[in-house]
C-alpha cells in the first residue's frame, strides 16, 4: 500500500464532513511535495473509506482515522522520515483541525 487516506464509520455523519476537510487539505499540502498519491472510496460520494473500526464506531464524537502514507514501502518510509514529510502530516492535521473548529 501506498499514499493517504481516511476513514470514518458507515452511514452519513457529521464525521464525513471532517474527513471531507482533511481530504482537501491533505490533497493540497500533499501536491506541493512529490508523496501526493491520494487513496479515495468515492462509492457513497466522499472521499473516505467506511470502516466498523471500534475508534470510529465506539464513541460518542465525530471520529476520522488517517493513514499519513505506509511505512511498507521504501519511498513512503523515506518520506515519513524526513523532515519535510513529519512537518507536511503536522500540518495537514491542524489546518484541517483548525478548519474543522470554525464550521462548530
Amino acid at each position: 500500500a501506498r499514499g493517504w487516506e481516511i476513514h470514518t464509520s458507515p452511514g452519513q455523519t457529521i464525521s464525513d464532513t471532517y474527513a471531507t476537510v482533511f481530504w482537501d487539505t491533505a490533497k493540497r499540502i500533499l501536491s506541493n511535495t512529490n508523496r501526493n498519491k491520494m487513496r479515495a472510496d468515492h462509492a457513497d460520494g466522499d472521499p473516505d473509506f467506511e470502516n466498523n473500526f471500534t475508534i470510529l464506531t465506539k464513541t460518542i464524537c465525530p471520529a476520522v482515522l488517517t493513514e499519513n502514507l505506509f511505512m511498507d514501502n521504501k519511498e513512503d518510509c523515506a518520506f515519513l522520515l524526513s523532515k519535510k514529510g513529519r512537518e507536511a502530516i503536522i500540518k495537514i492535521h491542524v489546518e484541517a483541525i483548525h478548519q474543522i473548529i470554525e464550521l462548530c
